[in-house]
């Protein structure tokens, strides 16, 4: 689905044209609303090279800008993966005097950039898997996974702050309510039905 074809659906349902920018504006406002929420269509993962004796990476050196939330990171050289365990910058900065390098095995995220300890003495692979951060749709051509695979959710969001906020009809803004709790829990159960299940052994 395109903003556009949602834009025009919510003007449809209020029965007016004359909120085309506020309707966007409420649909992105829906989107960041739900960003924090964990679903499968918002799940990837990205790499980046490491570099001789280089601590730091940054945006230049390939590393994935539209981090919402890391999951994991591993380092991959040519034996093995390896998880690299997540740590603070107050850590780093107590680490990084003692000039260490090899095989690493911590990373911290800071200032977006990553930061490696120790810092790699070899080129190898550092792989990424985190939840996407999206911009803003403006064109009418614009779509994100959003508006694909969970566009009753957004739609629904998007037309209960429409009728609170600018309509002030609560009324309606209370069945919309209705309908995006409805279509978060069946969200949440695609999402729920997509994850392999850890079934624990019983001991008898």
């Amino acid at each position: 689905m395109a903003l556009s074809d949602m834009r025009s659906r919510i003007a449809d349902d209020i029965n007016t044209t004359d909120y085309n920018s506020q309707i966007v504006t409420a649909i992105n406002r829906a989107i960041k609303h739900y960003s924090g929420e964990g679903f499968w269509f918002t799940e990837t993962e990205d790499t980046f090279p490491t570099i001789i004796n280089q601590q730091a990476y940054g945006a230049a050196d390939s590393i994935p800008t539209d981090l919402g939330e890391i999951v994991y990171v591993e380092y991959s050289d040519s034996s093995s993966d390896y998880e690299l365990a997540p740590r603070t910058k107050a850590w780093l900065e107590r680490h990084y005097p003692d000039p260490t390098t090899g095989r690493p095995c911590y990373y911290v995220y800071w200032g977006n950039e990553f930061h490696l300890y120790p810092t790699p003495n070899e080129v190898n692979t550092v792989r990424v898997f985190y939840r996407k951060t999206y911009a803003d749709l403006s064109a009418d051509g614009d779509t994100n996974d959003w508006l694909e695979y969970a566009e009753d959710l957004i739609e629904a969001r998007a037309r209960k702050w429409i009728n609170a906020r600018l309509l002030m009809d609560y009324d309606a803004a209370r069945v919309a309510g209705i309908e995006e709790d409805e279509a978060l829990t069946a969200l949440r159960r695609q999402h729920s039905d997509k994850k392999p299940v850890e079934i624990t052994p019983s001991r008898y």
